[in-house]
């Protein structure tokens, strides 16, 4: 797990990301505080990118997709954001060097194992005492709740590529493979879920990447952000979908968009913990419910009872609630949201940096205290992006010492430094 923030106004963009990495072993989760998550887009232009969630795509870090998209990308530029964000997923979908047969293959095991472990919990797994019927059950519950989110997928992945995608990597095998008898409608089962699954904008954590696009196309004077969530690669073709988005205009000139672990950011911004809100809205529900159950049963004669509760069962209960919980947002709003974003408007580089890393700060402090997992910690990385300046610096982790490497700083911009040469 991980936090990742971007705070935006027209002056700039300031992403900040802490550096914690969860390894899942077989018996216990080891965090370590060493991730890089934040990375320039482009060597020469204003545009970085930050991770959260899968630090692979398939079996390849992002880390190396990343900077292999950015030695390719060289000094082209694109007019928006958006054009970056797809010219990335583009070549992640047609490079052949992240989507190799072994990882695509690992792909389906890796769902295949996700729904088995899924369906046993923290059981340890005994092909023995494996209850088949329970299996189907709770693959045909998954693949109703995947044909609901159908329509929320960006991908377009076509059945057809699916079942030619599942059909190359002998599913019933890898079913087998596991110590699981494939017939008695397991087969049909797992296969129908998967391609649910595929053609879903559902997402297993473990198996999906958020990123996170920050900065300026060439033709866009204030910043924007673009997130997305990605998946598995069928058939050349990335599943995704659509994340949280700002743009920074005339009619929104400052925001603060948290990502992954958002909780305790979402409680310094509104005032309120989202899981309190959650609390309150089925407490107030509940509580109301109750009062008209007992008004109801109030000891009347038969006429008054009748009459007591046809006007009962006419108050909305919903709309009761929905009043509640808009008065609660409108206060949040007014006195917490408000005032804070209004200040973001008007803040420097500077001021923006120091924000977006407290934010991540407070996160871990959180997790530090009252959680046995610290999910959010380490060093925590900090980077402005601006029209004028381009992608700077604020803090960040070397895994070494630069006064001993500064090859590696007159490489990184070799290639441009030879064109402007060439040029001149």
């Amino acid at each position: 797990m991980t936090a990742v923030v971007g705070i935006l106004n027209k002056t700039a963009v300031a992403l900040a990301a802490d550096s914690a990495v969860t390894v899942t072993g077989p018996n216990q989760n080891k965090i370590y505080n060493t991730a890089n998550k934040i990375f320039k887009l482009s060597k020469y232009h204003p545009v970085g990118i930050a991770i959260y969630g899968s630090a692979e795509l398939l079996t390849t870090p992002w880390e190396i997709i990343i900077k292999s998209f950015r030695e390719s990308l060289g000094n082209d530029k694109f007019n928006t954001l958006l054009e970056y964000r797809n010219k990335f997923i583009e070549h992640v979908q047609t490079s052949d060097k992240y989507l190799t047969q072994v990882a695509k293959g690992q792909a389906i095991r890796r769902l295949l194992d996700e729904f088995i472990q899924r369906h046993v919990g923290k059981k340890r797994f005994n092909p023995a005492g494996f209850d088949h019927a329970a299996f189907i059950s709770y693959l045909d519950r998954q693949h109703n709740r995947f044909s609901n989110r159908a329509e929320a997928g960006s991908s377009g992945i076509a059945p057809n590529t699916i079942n030619d995608f599942i059909d190359a990597y002998d599913l019933r095998h890898l079913i087998t493979q596991r110590g699981i008898n494939a017939g008695n409608g397991v087969f049909e089962a797992v296969r129908r879920t998967i391609v649910a699954y595929f053609q879903s904008g559902e997402f297993f954590d473990n198996l999906s990447s958020g990123l996170v696009f920050a900065g300026y196309g060439e033709n866009e004077i204030f910043p924007s952000l673009q997130s997305i969530t990605l998946g598995e690669i069928v058939g050349n073709v990335a599943r995704w979908v659509e994340g949280k988005s700002d743009i920074i205009d005339d009619s929104n000139s400052g925001s603060i968009v948290p990502f992954a672990q958002t909780d305790v950011m979402e409680m310094m911004i509104t005032g309120i913990h989202p899981y309190l809100t959650r609390v309150y809205h089925n407490g107030i529900e509940q509580v109301i419910t109750d009062l008209l159950n007992t008004i109801s049963g109030f000891p009347l004669d038969q006429p008054a009872v009748d009459q007591l509760k046809a006007h009962l069962s006419r108050i909305d209960v919903g709309e009761l609630v929905k009043r509640f919980d808009d008065n609660v947002q409108g206060a949040s709003f007014r006195y917490y949201v408000e005032p804070t974003v209004s200040t973001v408007a008007f803040l420097s580089k500077e001021d923006l940096s120091d924000l977006a890393e407290n934010l991540i700060y407070m996160t871990y402090m959180k997790r530090r205290i009252m959680s046995a997992e610290e999910s959010v910690g380490g060093p925590i990385d900090v980077a402005i992006i601006s029209k004028t300046d381009g992608f700077i610096w604020m803090k960040r982790k070397y895994y070494f010492k630069q006064d001993l490497n500064p090859h590696f700083f007159h490489i990184y911009y070799k290639e441009k430094n030879n064109a402007n040469f060439e040029q001149s």
